[in-house]
C-alpha cells in the first residue's frame, strides 16, 4: 500500500514539472515575441525620427534623381529585407520608417496646404454642413 501512494505522488510531482516546463516554455517564446516587437518598432521610429531631423536640419529635402531620400530609404529597406541582406525583420522596419517619415511629410504638405486655401478664403476644413 505504502508503495501504490509513493507511485500517485510521483506520477503528480511528474506531472506538475511537465506542466512547469511547458508553461516555461510559452512564457519563454512570448517574451522572444515581445523583444522582436520592441526592435521592429524601435527600429521603424528610430529610422523616421532621423530623416525627419534630416528634413527638418537641411531646408531642402534630399533627393536623388527628383525621388525624396525618404521613399528610397523604404524602398531598399524592404528590397534588402527580401534579398537577406542583414536580419529581414530589421530591414523591413528600416524600411517601414523611410515610408513612415515620407507618409508623414506628404500628409503635412497636404494639410498646410488646405489650411493655407481655407485662410485664403477657399473651403472651409472639416466635414461639409449637414442639410
Amino acid at each position: 500500500m505504502p508503495n501504490s501512494l509513493s507511485m500517485n505522488a510521483g506520477r503528480r510531482l511528474v506531472g506538475q514539472v511537465e506542466r512547469l516546463k511547458s508553461r516555461l516554455k510559452n512564457r519563454s517564446e512570448e517574451m522572444k515575441q515581445n523583444e522582436e516587437q520592441l526592435l521592429t518598432t524601435a527600429t521603424t521610429t528610430g529610422t523616421a525620427f532621423a530623416i525627419g531631423y534630416v528634413d527638418g536640419r537641411y531646408q531642402e529635402r534630399a533627393e536623388v534623381f527628383g525621388i525624396p531620400a525618404s521613399v528610397l530609404v523604404g524602398l531598399a529597406g524592404h528590397v534588402a529585407g527580401f534579398a537577406g541582406f542583414g536580419p529581414s525583420t530589421v530591414m523591413h522596419s528600416v524600411g517601414d520608417g523611410g515610408l513612415a517619415a515620407y507618409a508623414v511629410t506628404l500628409g503635412a504638405g497636404l494639410g498646410q496646404k488646405a489650411r493655407l486655401e481655407s485662410d485664403a478664403g477657399g473651403t472651409p476644413p472639416g466635414p461639409p454642413p449637414t442639410p
